[in-house]
């Protein structure tokens, strides 16, 4: 996610959400899209296990069931072969021996070229459709979300050129991972009354989760929190604090995990510009809860923009004022162009001192949608 000051952007972290800085209040309520992600998920889970029982050949038993088909059937060739054979022997040696020499039985060398014959027939169209039926059986079996990412991409595209198939590769990988819902806890804390600016304390809180049924989501590069600051004070030299790091740390599902945090220590920012590298794994089919915290200077009246850097289903924010003065709040939604259903609306709200406010909730928010936060002074 991204924040951006004087037409610079805060590049909040990849889908993380922000920490709870409840204030002394509730945590906001989720608002979800009437079917989410996670909702479709778990249905289509449910109609695949469905499929699976009404169907033998389905599946993970798939493999298993036509194996023993194939199996059974060669048994039984076998076996239709040793009975003709046996039969033959039987039977047949009195009326072919009359035929051949006018006795009741054949030399036991015709026999044996005889049986040798059929056998060594059966044994090669045995080994034939051996050969033949794994080759189908591997093939028909063959299920793309097992394979790697290289060859998924290859049953997608024909194409032959490396760089494109590459590229399309890294644009799938970044879909695995979105967010269920994104919150923003902004705190205005002071007003600077000498530098015309406010103290702004804001967590990010991002829950994560991983699309993949059997890969890790790792590093694409998304995983990273960007800070861009306002020059507040240009004449108080380079030293002059503009905003703190507080917290970057993940939380992942599982009830025995403990956060990982990416900082030992708040760290001072003194410049425009904060970055930090996050290593992050997610487990197949895991969600991370990704939280962020910071303070920074913002100037009266400039924008203090939000955006996420995935699909988000549920984007939250909520602003409490604890500065001691009342503001005035402009709050602006800008919606990607190419969903012309999304309306941009720009708001105006007044925050009197120690008030609490909810913004919109954003619905199924992409990296195209942005939003702006303005503060001013009454």
């Amino acid at each position: 996610m991204s924040n951006h000051k004087n037409g610079s952007k805060v590049d909040q972290v990849p889908d993380e959400d922000k920490n709870n800085a409840r204030v002394g209040r509730e945590s906001v309520s989720r608002t979800e899209s009437p079917v989410s992600a996670a909702e479709y998920s778990a249905a289509e889970k449910r109609t695949n296990k469905l499929v699976r029982n009404l169907n033998p050949f389905s599946a993970k038993k798939s493999k298993l069931t036509i194996f023993y088909s194939i199996f059974a059937a060669l048994l039984l060739w076998v076996v239709l072969v040793l009975l003709y054979v046996y039969q033959f022997d039987v039977l047949c040696w009195k009326d072919i021996g009359n035929e051949l020499g006018g006795t009741n039985s054949c030399s036991d060398l015709q026999i044996k070229s005889f049986q040798l014959s059929i056998l060594a027939s059966a044994i090669e169209d045995t080994i034939f459709f051996a050969i033949v039926g794994f080759i189908a059986l591997y093939i028909t079996t063959r299920k793309p979300e097992s394979e790697e990412i290289d060859n998924r991409i290859g049953y997608l595209f024909n194409d032959k050129s490396k760089a494109s198939r590459d590229h399309a590769k890294h644009i799938i990988e970044t879909l695995a991972c979105y967010s269920t819902v994104s919150k923003v806890y902004i705190n205005v804390e002071a007003y600077e009354e000498d530098i015309g600016a406010f103290r702004v304390n804001t967590e990010w809180e991002y829950q994560l989760h991983n699309m993949y049924k059997h890969k890790d989501y790792k590093d694409d590069h998304s995983f990273h929190v960007d800070l861009w600051m306002d020059d507040v004070n240009p004449s108080a030299g380079k030293d002059f604090i503009r905003g703190e790091v507080t917290r970057i740390q993940s939380i992942h599902s599982d009830i025995s995990s403990i956060p990982n945090s990416y900082i030992d220590e708040p760290q001072p920012v003194t410049g425009e510009f904060y970055s930090k590298k996050v290593e992050l794994a997610i487990k197949a089919d895991e969600s991370v809860l990704f939280q962020v915290a910071f303070w920074m200077l913002c100037k009266e009246g400039v924008p203090y923009e939000q955006m996420v850097r995935r699909f988000t289903e549920s984007f939250e924010v909520s602003v409490h004022n604890s500065s001691g003065v009342d503001i005035n709040l402009t709050y602006t939604e800008k919606h990607d162009p190419l969903r012309p259903e999304k309306k941009c609306e720009t708001k105006t709200t007044s925050l009197r001192k120690y008030d609490h406010f909810n913004l919109p909730t954003m619905v199924l928010m992409t990296p195209a949608d942005k939003a702006w936060i303005k503060f001013e002074k009454q």
